[in-house]
């Protein structure tokens, strides 16, 4: 999905008549964020593989340590998500900004842009939410309880 969008977006700014970048700063920012994020997160999750290599018979304390980890990056995943979302809005709003700073969509088109972007980043947000706080939150407290009791 993020190649097809990226590939259309360079089809349409090389297609058109000589692409003024200036003018069209925006478009930058709104390709090169996501795809920034979605490297990092591909190398996050390949090094956090790592982790799940050492399942099987191990003692208690080692195995807790290793569920401890690939909580931890679990929960820098979200984190960095949610860091995805708000700097996307932050690009997609420069975007609708500029496009009715240049005239090409009306005020009553920002309106509706504007109401499905927020929906979006807030379905977004709220499933990170729940994951965060119905999830992972609790799973840490449960390990670092464990391991606690464990060293005792």
């Amino acid at each position: 999905m993020l190649s097809a969008s990226t590939i259309f977006a360079a089809w349409l700014m090389v297609g058109s008549d000589r692409p003024n970048l200036l003018a069209q700063w925006s478009l930058i920012p709104t390709l090169v964020v996501p795809w920034v994020f979605s490297i990092w997160l591909v190398r996050h999750t390949l090094a956090s593989r790592k982790l799940e290599l050492h399942q099987g018979d191990m003692p208690i304390q080692p195995a807790l340590l290793v569920a401890m980890a690939a909580c931890l990056a679990s929960l820098r995943r979200v984190r960095i998500l949610a860091l995805l979302g708000f700097t996307s809005t932050l690009a997609l709003a420069a975007a609708i900004g500029q496009l009715l700073g240049s005239g090409r969509i009306t005020p009553d088109q920002v309106v509706g842009m504007a109401g499905f972007m927020i929906g979006t980043v807030l379905v977004f947000m709220g499933a990170l939410a729940a994951s965060y706080f119905g999830h992972l939150r609790p799973e840490h407290d449960r390990l670092a309880r464990l391991l606690e009791n464990y060293a005792r």
